[in-house]
């Protein structure tokens, strides 16, 4: 009876440690595949949203946190307040046209990375760190290139 015990106890131990070594090892492969920053590149997100937005404030956490967490990385956000502000809007009219989305369909919050967008809270709390660093590693152009080349913009 004292040797199962031993032997279930040493089974249980091993698993465990063995855990614990897969764990690390996934945190060690997370850290490898992270993009350095490149001196010769900045990736641009241009963010459009409304002040009193209740969306926007959703989003603005988000937002604001991956700001603060890519600093120094590479990334440069570009905030742009369209309800109060007449060019901001125009700004983003002018995107909007080129990539694909349709008068009745606009609205903030949206983000404009690469040739993309993400609207609504709900996709750029979701998808927006993933897509910064596709884009790192891409080297995306700035959106605002779609102005005047439309073949960056890919409507979704």
């Amino acid at each position: 009876m004292r040797f199962i015990l031993i032997v279930l106890l040493a089974f249980l131990l091993l698993g465990c440690a063995s855990q614990a070594v897969q764990e690390q090892t996934q945190k060690d492969a997370n850290k490898t595949s992270a993009v350095e920053p490149s001196e010769n590149f900045t990736l641009h997100v241009l963010y459009f949203y409304g002040a009193e937005c209740q969306y926007s404030a959703k989003a603005a956490p988000t937002v604001d946190g991956l700001n603060a967490s890519y600093a120094g990385r590479g990334v440069r956000f570009h905030y742009y307040e369209t309800w109060h502000n007449a060019a901001n809007a125009a700004l983003y009219d002018r995107l909007a046209d080129v990539y694909g989305i349709k008068p009745g369909n606009r609205g903030v919050p949206v983000i404009f990375i690469d040739g993309e967008y993400l609207m609504t809270f709900g996709r750029i709390n979701e998808y927006l760190e993933q897509e910064i660093n596709a884009c790192l590693k891409a080297r995306c152009p700035n959106p605002l290139d779609a102005l005047t080349n439309a073949s960056i913009a890919k409507p979704i």
